[in-house]
């Protein structure tokens, strides 16, 4: 039946009189109304039309019955976004994953209301239109099940920040002591607000912090810089940074800004972290020496000729370069040859302006044994060199290696031995550099860290000699160490050890020690350093990162033996030991 609709009954009554005369018929009749609920429509409706993430959201689910009797039993099913967590209601509600049904009973004409209280996950999207619709089904006083309907659906709008992150320059060759400039740049995409942003930067050992002109603020823990702002809105924020470049940062080296930004949406929620980097290569001056004397060998008296020559093997402009020999006592200044007047005494001064990268500068200086020398004595002298970037920053210094002159005895002597004793003096000659011959008795190679890679002995028994090896072993160990810490051009060529004494020569990553007893320095040094430089070209590529495997040096080894062990010392080919 419709609701409304009018049923209508009629009796007719016919009827006779007593002699079965037929009457005038008599009718009577009455109406009947049907009842029946009706809800015609309902909606589920939001009061905001933003939300944040964690927000606690209440939404509401309305319909009216129009119906003139009331429904006996009505459901409401509603389903919700998967990012609309379900909390509470105002009616009981029973729920399967992400939909709630509410049973309700008496539902009588006139309107009904249901409170629904959800949150929204903190995983939510910016934008993201989180709805929730549903269905209503119900019956008639009779339990009679009427057609349903569908409720109307609502939508609320997810509101997040989304933080994007990026610096200029992304790439950059900053020079040696020098401030290199960067933009940060802080973009909150999202429509809603950052409550907390921490951006954070690991400097790297080669920078140092200068300024910058953030209105965050700033915090420091060790070389881990911090940025933090609060409550930062959609739009863009952007800051400048200054670093400077240390001066001791290696020629084509390269660094990297690590920059990331953590942040968390209004409620606290944290959101996936933005990050940018920019890739820094290094520029610098560089030098390389050449340097030689001539001759090795000399009287009080005799002129040696030094030649220094320095090259900028880097990548940017030496603006100052100064050089400076402080001369030895035994030596005096007799000329000098170079693009710039020498000035100064004692040290004697070249100062250089401009030097190109592959530019070289060439110093010849003449000097003169004087008086003060001694036969045998070694006289050494080495340049000491400071330098700066384009800008004029001193960032280096350095020393040349050292040319040593050997101050040889008066060979007087040997003039008295005429033709008619040749025989004889030949014979004084032969015992006389027999007498001055040394014996390397012990060798040791050692890395540039001051670990030992070999050790090779003549004639010393470790059993017998063992704690006089040691301090042997001990004293070379703690020179490399130190020459390694204080600089590559800290030289120290003898240590006298008891009755020995040990010669070191440095190799560019080794440095090669030996063991002898009497005098003939000059000779030793000759020798070992041939052997050194044998040893460094033959092994180069292992040696510049070697790993601790003794195979792949193991013929370094037998060069040692060959040459500095075995009687006479064998000579490498084109060289002469004597």
């Amino acid at each position: 039946l419709v609701r409304g609709s009018t049923l209508t009954n009629i009796v007719s009554l016919n009827y006779t009189n007593t002699i079965g005369a037929l009457l005038p018929p008599q009718t009577a009749s009455w109406s009947v109304v049907a009842r029946a609920p009706s809800i015609p429509s309902g909606a589920v409706t939001f009061a905001p039309t933003q939300t944040t993430p964690s927000d606690l959201v209440t939404a509401t689910v309305s319909f009216t019955n129009v119906g003139d009797e009331a429904a006996r039993d009505a459901w409401v099913n509603l389903t919700l976004d998967p990012s609309l967590l379900f909390v509470n209601a105002s009616a009981p509600a029973t729920l399967a994953l992400n939909v709630v049904r509410f049973a309700l009973g008496g539902q009588g004409p006139g309107a009904t209301v249901i409170y629904i209280n959800v949150t929204v996950a903190a995983t939510v999207v910016d934008h993201a239109n989180l709805a929730i619709g549903g269905s209503l089904s119900y019956t008639d006083g009779y339990g009679n099940l009427l057609a349903p309907i569908g409720l109307a659906p609502d939508s609320i709008e997810a509101s997040v920040p989304v933080l994007l992150l990026s610096v200029t320059p992304a790439q950059a060759s900053v020079e040696a002591g020098t401030i290199a400039f960067f933009n940060v740049y802080q973009t909150n995409a999202g429509s809603g607000v950052a409550g907390d942003v921490r951006l954070t930067l690991p400097l790297p050992a080669s920078f140092v912090y200068e300024n910058d002109s953030s209105d965050g603020i700033r915090t420091a823990v060790g070389s881990r810089y911090t940025w933090q702002w609060s409550n930062l809105g959609p739009g863009s924020k952007s800051f400048s940074l200054e670093l400077r470049a240390k001066a001791t940062v290696q020629n084509g080296t390269f660094a990297e800004l690590l920059f990331r930004a953590d942040y968390a949406d209004a409620n606290g929620n944290l959101r996936p972290p933005a990050a940018a980097n920019a890739s820094i290569r290094f520029r610098a001056p560089q030098i390389q020496f050449g340097f030689t004397a001539s001759p090795l060998v000399g009287r009080p008296g005799d002129t040696i000729r030094y030649a220094l020559t320095v090259t900028n093997v880097g990548n940017s402009t030496i603006r100052n370069l100064w050089i400076e020999d402080a001369l030895d006592p035994r030596l005096d200044f007799v000329s000098s040859s170079a693009r710039v007047q020498v000035t100064g005494q004692s040290p004697r001064n070249w100062s250089f302006t401009d030097i190109q990268p592959n530019q070289s500068e060439t110093i010849v200086l003449v000097l003169r044994i004087n008086g003060n020398a001694k036969a045998r004595d070694l006289i050494s002298n080495a340049f000491d060199v400071r330098y700066t970037n384009g800008e004029g920053v001193v960032i280096g210094s350095s020393r040349s290696d050292s040319q040593d002159v050997f101050v040889s005895d008066d060979p007087m002597p040997l003039v008295y031995i005429g033709a008619g004793g040749l025989p004889l003096g030949l014979l004084a000659a032969f015992l006389l550099i027999r007498r001055k011959r040394v014996q390397i008795e012990e060798v040791f190679l050692v890395y540039r860290d001051g670990l030992l890679i070999y050790h090779l002995s003549r004639s010393l028994s470790q059993d017998k000699d063992e704690d006089v090896l040691s301090g042997m072993l001990t004293a070379i160990q703690e020179f490399v160490r130190d020459a390694f810490v204080y600089g590559e051009h800290r030289e120290l060529h003898h240590l006298d050890f008891g009755d020995y004494r040990i010669l070191i020569e440095r190799g560019k990553n080794v440095y090669l020690a030996v063991v002898y007893a009497g005098k003939g320095f000059a000779s030793v040094r000759k020798r070992v350093r041939s052997v050194l430089d044998q040893i460094e070209k033959a092994y180069h590529g292992v040696l510049e990162d070697w790993d601790g495997d003794m195979d792949k040096v193991a013929g370094a080894r037998d060069v040692i033996r060959e040459y500095l062990l075995k009687p006479a010392g064998r000579p490498f080919q084109g060289l002469s030991f004597l």
